[in-house]
């Protein structure tokens, strides 16, 4: 787990540290009805004579190398479940009690952190981009939509319900897009639109990521390709211990702790802000 995401390793021993006494025993607290026995099998020195035995067997029938595939998947698997199981149980109660402690700390000493003091807020811009509907658009319409009639929809998004553009897009639900076009007689199908709304998701995501990270795109880098988390989703999990992702990244991280703690505190933002964001994160196994 630790070599898969370190991020779900060091946010599950935080939230159970306290109630065990080992990981195996955290592991089995939070995922009950998986199988973790195997976690408790004892490494034994073999002797000489039983390794000698134990090579000659594994030289007359060796292992495929689809069952070891398997084997990977199957890890990779289990790490998912404990990553979305870790981030449906969030614990207010341990986090509102650090924050009172925090804010009655600051209120002795009469002043605020930097982290406290950040007012971020994610703000969807508004300038109207054609182009930007247009690529979505084309990218889940092709061969089902006349161009003539793709500018009209764009047209119609545009002055009837402010979708200005794939960020105004990707917080529009399916609902609304399908009623407006069918009173202006554009008949589409709710599949359809619903491709338009998961294409402009996908393409707004790097950018809300860039705004929550103030621009910084070797962090994003770093994020993206050594921590699997480049996503809002991914990048709230490391809130508890912020310090880890420098030290699990294997670039240099030239960023501040308290600004990794307030980027993260941003995702977690982002993520009340816009409920969509819930349903993206980096997939584990694309991480070189």
């Amino acid at each position: 787990m630790t070599l898969l995401s370190p991020r779900v390793f060091w946010s599950l021993w935080y939230h159970y540290h306290d109630k065990s006494s080992s990981m195996e025993g955290a592991l089995e607290l939070l995922l009950p009805n998986l199988d973790w026995s195997f976690l408790y099998h004892r490494s034994r020195q073999l002797s000489e004579k039983a390794k000698e035995n134990l090579r000659q067997a594994n030289e007359e029938k060796m292992e495929p190398k689809d069952t070891k595939d398997d084997n990977i998947t199957e890890s990779i698997r289990a790490v998912e479940q404990v990553e979305n199981a870790m981030a449906t149980m969030y614990d207010e109660t341990v986090v509102d009690a650090r924050q009172r402690m925090a804010e009655a700390a600051l209120a002795r000493l009469g002043k605020k952190s930097k982290v406290e003091l950040d007012d971020w807020v994610l703000i969807t811009p508004m300038d109207i981009d054609e182009e930007e509907l247009e690529e979505c658009m084309l990218e889940s319409s092709e061969n089902v939509l006349e161009r003539d009639m793709l500018q009209h929809c764009i047209g119609i998004l545009i002055s009837k319900l402010t979708i200005n553009n794939w960020r105004v897009l990707a917080n529009t639900t399916t609902d609304d897009i399908c009623r407006i076009l069918q009173g202006e007689n554009v008949q589409v199908s709710k599949e359809l639109v619903e491709r338009w709304i998961s294409s402009a998701q996908t393409r707004s995501i790097e950018e809300i990521m860039l705004e929550i990270i103030d621009g910084n795109q070797d962090l994003y880098e770093i994020l993206s390709v050594e921590l699997s988390s480049s996503t809002p989703k991914d990048l709230s999990l490391w809130r508890d211990v912020p310090s880890m992702i420098v030290e699990e990244a294997t670039s240099q991280v030239t960023v501040s702790e308290d600004d990794l703690q307030k980027y993260c505190n941003r995702a977690r933002k982002a993520l009340d802000s816009l409920g969509w964001l819930e349903l993206y994160s980096t997939s584990i196994g694309t991480t070189t």
